[in-house]
């Protein structure tokens, strides 16, 4: 955009994601009670400008200093012009609603996140921005004197909003725009929005491109130097330390080696150090206040909904009003915070302990943020760095061990769970300086997985049984796809006269295991392991329907692991498989490959991974012996038949080796999406012919608007009966 131009809202608004009232500005402060003449001023101006017919001369608000920021959202962020531009969007949304434009102005002013045009000051007043520019249900009456009584009165309208200054200022000038324009009768909304003729504009100047600074702006508006959004917090913070004993010395180390812990992680990520060190602060209020919430998150009340999301995700400045509104640094969280800056402090050049922390105040994942919080509950159980002797340094270690596994093998991708997660960290960290000795003799009963929770109680009697256990289990549960899940091995490896899993025998399976469950395997475009289990059984697992799936690789999540291979591996062809290969397994998977004969469909896949490379989400949608091809992930998406799919690309071989029969001009394969059937197309002595394939067999259709069968020619008979041996049709 022109550093500096006239526009009218609508125009800026279609030019950015959103449009953003930063966290330094002040509440909204023309729709307040006491400015009610600048307000009838300002509105009569405007009233003015849309009710004249032959307008020549727009209203011009003047400058609206800003920046543009992001590049993926992009958005406005506005340093001066809050108050014109927050008057216009109610303005534009009233006449919107009272003269059923509604639709149009969605289109503009509302996107997938909410409202374009919000406040970044207080949440509450992001929310109710979101929710007017979606509400369908405002309906204007004559007699209606107050348009805020509608409004208040919709149940999307939280009451708690009220007490915010922005959501009532608007309010009031909502309600001072519904008295000065409900009466005019000519359509003010298309007027205002008209970027031919423009009623209203102003001059945008971005204050970067101008060499122009916030600090300019700050003294612009005779507000000093602005802070930070850390130096904020850290103000008040301080400030808050001073009713505590240990505030002098949290003080001090805010200013110092915890500084320093950031600026050296803020210098390696290249991250904002102050980001950093706020992020740390709101989820350690996140931590305190699912730790104190009662009941399930679907229990909560909006508020408490909302303030936990808020904390979680957010990286910025968090008004001190909030913090104190729920309590987020009592002194026993203080103490905690400073038990666990201090741990990482002192272990900074420990990378792995280091890299649980890194994640946690770089992203919002739901893992990353139950891990670290793995690592505070343990640090906060020790009491005292001083506490920290060689036995503490193994139980940690075990500690990691456990709860990794649990972590790892639970779906945590929401707040329900997450919360779960962490009450269940709570109970176990009351036994974590006999870690395997509690879950030897009992299952951790909420949290996590009823099968990880059994599956770590099943480990840790082998440990208690044979320390030797505890390293060679965790060399296992380290792989990249096992990530901690090794009890389908444990099975594997039972003694048939003990009855209980053998060293020897869990080491020959599991190292067998690790090599097919690698990426080089999982994602070998050979499809060495689906080939070679398809021999031995139709492993596919259901997805839906009749929809299938060969597995896809993918192992970011849980989820992806626990409806891909950790179905697998639990079936019997897996089993036969680990047992089958030798200790060159790729070799074995090649050999296996090779010798198939097991007929039907999956003979086909096997001689031909080209069919499996076609269904890129490695789905097929199965109906008995009628096996399709999916490109995407349903029929609306590309499809294909797989034996005239596979008969395509033997004409294909035979064509480049100029084998193919002379009568064959000329041939294709048609794939198709939605409920239409895939076939194969060939030119037979000038004439289009298709073939198909359907329960009945192979046909042949000699049009494609107006089919007839016709007869199959000798020369394709032979073809497909050398392609399809009577065992590949079966």
């Amino acid at each position: 955009m022109k550093e500096g131009s006239t526009l009218t809202f609508v125009e800026l608004i279609n030019k950015v994601d959103s449009i953003q009232i930063p966290i330094l500005q002040r509440d909204y402060a023309q729709g307040r009670e006491e400015v009610t003449e600048v307000r009838r001023q300002f509105l009569n101006s405007i009233k003015r400008t849309l009710l004249d017919e032959y307008s020549s001369q727009p209203l011009d608000l003047d400058f609206i200093y800003g920046n543009f920021e992001g590049s993926g959202p992009f958005f406005f962020s506005v340093l001066d012009g809050q108050q014109r531009l927050t008057t216009l969007f109610l303005l534009h949304w009233y006449l919107a609603v009272k003269e059923g434009h509604l639709r149009n102005f969605q289109e503009s002013f509302l996107s997938d996140s909410g409202s374009k045009f919000t406040y970044k000051v207080r949440v509450s007043a992001s929310e109710f921005f979101n929710a007017l520019a979606a509400a369908d249900d405002i309906v204007l009456s004559k007699g209606q004197n107050s348009i805020s009584d509608l409004i208040v009165d919709r149940q999307w309208f939280f009451l708690s909003w009220q007490s915010d200054p922005t959501v009532k200022a608007c309010l009031t000038m909502l309600d001072a725009i519904h008295q000065h324009l409900f009466d005019c009768e000519v359509s003010m909304y298309e007027r205002l929005t008209d970027t031919e003729q423009p009623r209203i504009i102003f001059q945008y100047l971005n204050l970067e491109s101008f060499g122009l600074s916030d600090d300019l702006y700050i003294k612009m508006n005779a507000r000093g130097k602005p802070l930070s959004d850390f130096e904020n917090f850290k103000a008040w913070l301080c400030s808050h330390l001073e009713k505590i004993s240990a505030g002098k010395r949290i003080e001090r180390k805010l200013d110092q080696q915890w500084t320093d812990l950031f600026w050296k992680i803020s210098q390696e990520l290249d991250v904002e150090f102050d980001r950093l060190y706020l992020r740390l602060f709101n989820l350690m209020a996140f931590y305190q206040a699912c730790e104190t919430v009662e009941g399930g998150y679907e229990a909560l009340d909006q508020t408490w909904k909302t303030w936990l999301q808020r904390l979680r995700t957010t990286s910025g400045y968090i008004p001190a009003d909030d913090f104190e509104m729920f309590a987020s640094f009592d002194e026993e969280n203080l103490h905690r915070v400073e038990l666990v800056l201090d741990y990482f402090f002192m272990n900074s050049a420990n990378d792995d302990a280091l890299q649980v922390f890194k994640d946690a105040v770089t992203s919002d994942d739901y893992v990353s943020q139950t891990k670290f919080y793995s690592c505070v509950r343990f640090i906060q159980t020790i009491g005292s760095l001083e506490n920290w002797t060689e036995e503490v340094e193994e139980h940690f270690s075990r500690w990691n061990r456990v709860t990794g596994n649990l972590i790892n093998n639970h779906r945590i991708d929401e707040l329900s769970p997450f919360i779960s997660s962490i009450r269940g960290l709570v109970e176990l960290s009351k036994h974590h300086q006999g870690l395997y000795e509690f879950l030897a003799e009992n299952v951790l009963e909420f949290g996590f997985s009823k099968e990880q929770r059994e599956e770590e109680s099943r480990k840790a009697k082998l440990i208690i049984s044979d320390q030797s256990w505890e390293s060679l289990l965790a060399n296992y549960e380290k792989h990249c796809y096992l990530q901690g899940k090794v009890g389908f091995l444990l099975d594997m490896a039972i003694d048939a006269e003990e009855m209980v899993a053998d060293q020897i025998n869990f080491k020959k399976m599991a190292s067998k295991v690790a090599i097919l469950l690698s990426d080089k395997i999982l994602r070998s475009n050979d499809f060495l392991l689906e080939r070679a289990l398809l021999t031995l059984d139709d492993y596919l697992v259901q997805d839906r329907g009749n929809r299938y799936s060969f597995c896809i690789p993918n192992r970011s999540t849980y989820r992806e692991r626990s409806e891909n291979w950790l179905r697998v591996v639990k079936k019997k062809a897996f089993k036969r498989l680990v047992r089958k290969v030798g200790k060159d397994v790729e070799t074995s998977l090649r050999k296996i490959v090779a010798n198939a004969n097991c007929g039907g469909w999956r003979q086909l896949v096997i001689e031909h991974p080209e069919a499996i490379r076609y269904c890129s989400r490695r789905l097929i949608h199965k109906k008995g012996n009628q096996i399709y091809l999916l490109s995407k992930s349903t029929f609306r998406g590309y499809h294909a038949e797989l034996r005239t799919f596979i008969l395509e690309r033997h004409l294909r071989e035979m064509d480049k080796e100029e084998e193919l029969s002379a009568e064959i001009s000329d041939f294709g394969y048609i794939e198709v999406y939605g409920d239409e059937s895939a076939y194969l197309w060939i030119e037979w002595e000038d004439e289009d012919f298709y073939i198909y394939y359907d329960i009945e067999g192979f046909t042949l259709w000699d049009d494609e608007e107006d089919p007839n069968q016709v007869e199959m020619p000798v020369i394709l008979e032979n073809l497909i009966d050398e392609v399809f041996p009577e065992e590949a049709l079966a």
